[in-house]
């Protein structure tokens, strides 16, 4: 046989595919309908393992990763639309922000290597301090200037855990600066959004919800990781810029996935 008959053969296997898949895709919007009834969830990780097991159990060994990478990338695009289709059915997960233009007047510093630069700004060394002042409505944002590498995962983590929300940013001489308050602010000019999760501490998991993001066709521009303890185990603290707001319908939809099938999940900023 040669490659142009090769080549054809594999082409109408892909014809076959391609039928299989819409035909797929079709039978889930049919089980979208219905979880929009019942108010099911999509995702049903005991569910999806026991068919991977079932549907792999008689796969040669030599193609076996390749055909189980298959049938749950199958999975996941599976639910992807489904996602998609209940945002459409239902009034589901809801984001609270404000949309309009962001404007500060009394900020507070959080002390840099560069914070300097910032002449007669209130300045304080630490990030509690600033955290109260934000609370109790002393000043209306804070400032952070980093170096050209941008905010270490120790900043987002202080972020995260006082519930801020970086609402500008601007790069310039060799800084990063971002401006964040307590308020999540989106306006028609930002381009990205920050957001932070955990994931199971198992093979696949981050991979899992970084094709999630790329099969929503949005790119993942920063990912910085924070790990911490948890039950005596390690765990891992994930932040990610992407490009893509709030605002589109496809960005939620993916940020809606991403909430169900990942844990502590957060939006960190719009900018």
């Amino acid at each position: 046989m040669t490659l142009e008959e090769v080549r054809k053969n594999i082409d109408e296997v892909d014809r076959e595919i391609k039928k299989l898949f819409l035909k797929r895709i079709a039978l889930s919007k049919n089980v979208t309908e219905v979880k929009a009834v019942n108010g099911d969830v999509i995702f049903k990780p005991d569910r999806e393992k026991e068919i991977v097991k079932k549907l792999t159990g008689d796969v040669k060994e030599d193609v076996l990763k390749e055909y189980t990478a298959f049938v749950k990338k199958t999975m996941s695009l599976s639910r992807q639309y489904q996602y998609g289709k209940m945002l459409e059915m239902k009034e589901l997960f809801n984001i609270d922000f404000y949309k309009g233009k962001k404007r500060y007047k009394n900020p507070i510093v959080l002390e840099s290597k560069y914070s300097c630069v910032l002449k007669n700004a209130k300045t304080v060394k630490m990030p509690d301090a600033a955290a109260a002042a934000i609370s109790q409505k002393i000043c209306d944002c804070g400032v952070y200037i980093a170096d050209e590498n941008g905010i270490d995962e120790h900043i987002l983590t202080y972020l995260y855990k006082n519930r801020f929300y970086i609402n500008k940013t601007l790069v310039k001489s060799q800084t990063k600066t971002i401006v964040f308050s307590n308020e999540l602010t989106v306006s028609e000019n930002d381009t990205r959004t920050e957001i932070a999760f955990t994931c199971p501490n198992k093979s696949g998991s981050l991979s899992g919800m970084l094709s999630v993001i790329g099969d929503h066709g949005r790119n993942a521009c920063d990912i910085r990781t924070f790990k911490f303890m948890q039950d005596g185990e390690p765990n891992f603290l994930f932040f990610i810029e992407f490009e893509g707001t709030v605002l589109e319908k496809e960005t939620k939809a993916m940020l809606f996935q991403i909430n169900e099938e990942g844990n502590n999940f957060r939006i960190l900023g719009s900018y």
